[in-house]
């Protein structure tokens, strides 16, 4: 019944989704009650490659994040790029430099102080999140595939997820050179997503 309910369900693109989640599952069954042999990991590459990540829905938000980065750090530089690309609307995030005025602004001195040397999001609601936690936000927010990606992250523990943020951060300056200048230069219509 369920393929033969998977085309009418996979041409409108409301019930697209449902019709191959069904088909997954179905493939997914036969394979808990018979022997498929090669058939299984075929189909499951198959249903892979026809996933559509617009269906992983992007949370919705009344006012950007702000996403403060090391204005130094290629890393953060080409992470801020990836975030502008899946973001092309800036309406999830806006961006400012650790050492710009806005951050110091936005967090307080005593904070700022007790701050790691880290990616830090603040949320519209002022809450700031650091390291791995400012990570899966952000995985999250993007959405699709990113927001996929970012759910083993989420189910790690805390302390986990920062062991592995630092891991990276500490050889961020070895594998990606640093940056000379806090914005590159950048067209217009971006500029105004850059806080000083």
């Amino acid at each position: 019944g369920v393929e033969l309910l998977f085309l009418p369900l996979a041409i409108f693109r409301r019930t697209r989704g449902w019709a191959w989640l069904m088909m997954v599952l179905v493939h997914l069954g036969l394979a808990c009650i018979m022997d498929l042999g090669d058939f299984l990991p075929c189909m499951l590459i198959l249903h892979l490659f026809t996933f559509d990540p617009g269906w992983l829905s992007r949370p919705t938000h009344t006012q950007p994040r702000i996403v403060f980065y090391d204005s130094t750090c290629g890393l953060c530089h080409r992470a801020i790029r990836l975030l502008i690309a899946e973001d092309p609307d800036g309406i999830r995030f806006h961006f400012a430099p650790l050492q710009g005025e806005t951050f110091a602004q936005r967090v307080p001195e005593e904070v700022r102080e007790q701050l790691p040397d880290s990616l830090v999001v603040v949320n519209p609601d002022s809450k700031l999140r650091v390291k791995g936690a400012a990570v899966t936000v952000l995985l999250s927010d993007l959405g699709g595939l990113w927001r996929l990606l970012g759910l083993p992250l989420r189910l790690l523990p805390g302390r986990v997820r920062d062991l592995l943020y630092d891991l990276v951060a500490g050889s961020r300056y070895r594998l990606f050179a640093r940056t000379e200048e806090a914005c590159p230069l950048m067209p217009p219509e971006l500029r105004e997503r850059f806080l000083p």
